[in-house]
């Protein structure tokens, strides 16, 4: 959605706007993170029956009951406290009614976080998507009307977000609520807190790692910088939503079913390879075009800056992808109170980096600041993973893919083509990317047989299908 309205945003806002919305959102994503308490993660390690959907237990009730009355409190309170934290900020009437929205947003966040946890959980994709999409579409449709006809800029985006949050709980509380036993479990729920709770500090370390820095850009410079980088990190951000997101909220369903079943190590292995290609493919896409991209989604020069800072974030996103998925071992083997440790060390070193670097090199250096941040997080997340769940990786093809996709990157910066013959050579550029590995051994015999049987099927599909039914 935020690269969807990216036009819209920066054809109707300045930047310094762009830069206030981009600090409610960040406060939105942070805050829900932090208070659901690992809760819906837990629901995942504690629903009774995985093979069944149609289950009736008290699981379910028991959180969504803890996270409503969370819900409900967070907006009271910051209903009720709006006044005073609008005083923080220079224009106090219009910010109290941002934190007042803001603050109602967060708290039926918090309840649809658990029941599209439910959905993951019991592998109701096309529930999932639908709900989504249609949650998508309304607080697309709404954002442009409120920003162009009603000209209500950042309040409007954000009634926008609270529309689109209570149609996706009233689209999905009858189906979650219909195959519940409406009791409270007591030990349930402490069991489930036990699970969740270092994922707490872990979900907000997280958070905090990528996008803290704006809270230092806005402290130390402008909302101007704030609004280049969030700019940069929507654009980059394209890689976390496709590739990273989609990828792992399906992943980890599986991986609870697979642990300790035969040939689980070699998926998992396996798993991280292809991953890894397809993040490292599309990451080095979206880094070799994006100037384009920026100056598509703003005609407003303000913002094109930005473009500088997006193949860095993408660096990062890289790094975050890799690690998502070898933190495996420390979901499997329950030992989630590393991912706090770790991602609050990381944290931390982030945050002294950008105090260092920001006053000298701004947004640049802020982007720095994460990749090292996010390498370290990585280096710390696989030591611990490989402890209590040791997964023979194929280190190799993963460090021959991150080599190849920085080669690429580093040969474009130093073309002396424009316009057209810029475009073409960075496509060609692109291509060359799974042919570059194949004199390495990259491929398997095995995989170069499905590519070569998938390629037969795309070019002729009868012939395809005679020979498949002659075997």
């Amino acid at each position: 959605m935020g690269i969807v309205l990216l036009p819209l945003y920066t054809s109707h806002l300045t930047l310094s706007d762009y830069g206030v919305l981009s600090i409610f959102e960040i406060t939105i994503m942070i805050s829900v993170q932090f208070l659901v308490f690992g809760l819906p993660q837990s629901y995942l390690r504690l629903m009774p029956d995985r093979s069944k959907t149609d289950t009736k237990d008290s699981t379910l009730f028991t959180l969504f009951l803890a996270l409503l009355l969370i819900g409900l409190l967070v907006g009271t309170l910051v209903h009720s406290l709006s006044g005073f934290l609008s005083s923080l900020f220079s224009q106090e009437t219009l910010f109290q009614t941002y934190i007042t929205i803001s603050g109602w947003v967060i708290g039926v966040s918090i309840i649809n976080s658990l029941f599209l946890s439910t959905l993951r959980a019991k592998e109701q994709s096309v529930l999932y998507i639908t709900a989504n999409l249609i949650k998508l579409t309304v607080t697309l449709s709404l954002n442009v009307l409120f920003i162009t006809v009603f000209e209500l800029g950042v309040m409007g985006i954000l009634y926008a977000f609270l529309s689109g949050e209570f149609l996706l709980l009233l689209l999905l509380l009858p189906s979650q609520l219909k195959n519940v036993i409406f009791h409270f479990d007591r030990k349930l729920f402490n069991k489930a807190i036990r699970y969740g709770y270092p994922l707490i500090f872990s979900s907000l370390a997280h958070m905090l790692l990528n996008m803290g820095n704006n809270y230092i850009l806005k402290l130390l410079v402008s909302y101007d910088q704030v609004g280049l980088y969030n700019l940069a990190y929507k654009v980059a951000g394209v890689l976390n939503v496709f590739i990273i997101q989609s990828f792992t909220l399906g992943f980890l369903p599986i991986a609870f079913k697979l642990y300790l079943q035969p040939g689980a190590n070699r998926y998992f292995s396996k798993t991280m390879t292809y991953f890894t290609f397809a993040l490292v493919w599309s990451g080095l896409a979206l880094a070799l075009f994006s100037g384009e991209l920026v100056r598509f989604f703003s005609k407003n020069q303000d913002y094109w800056p930005a473009a500088e800072v997006v193949p860095i974030l993408i660096l990062s996103f890289v790094l975050a992808g890799v690690r998502a998925v070898s933190a495996l071992g420390l979901y499997l083997s329950k030992e989630t109170k590393y991912l706090a440790r770790n991602t609050s060390i990381a944290l931390a070193v982030s945050i002294a980096l950008n105090f260092l670097v920001i006053p000298k090199w701004g947004v640049l250096g802020s982007a720095w600041a994460t990749v090292l941040a996010f390498a370290l997080l990585l280096t710390l997340t696989f030591r611990d993973a490989q402890r209590f769940y040791p997964i023979h990786y194929e280190y190799k093809k993963l460090a021959l893919m991150g080599g190849v996709g920085l080669t690429l990157f580093t040969i474009v910066l130093f073309l002396p083509f424009t316009g057209y013959l810029s475009f073409l050579s960075k496509g060609v550029l692109l291509l060359l990317f799974p042919f570059l590995l194949y004199p390495f051994n990259f491929y398997e015999p095995i995989e170069l047989l499905r590519i070569q049987q998938s390629w037969q099927k795309w070019r002729d599909p009868r012939r395809w299908k005679r020979n498949l039914k002659n075997k």
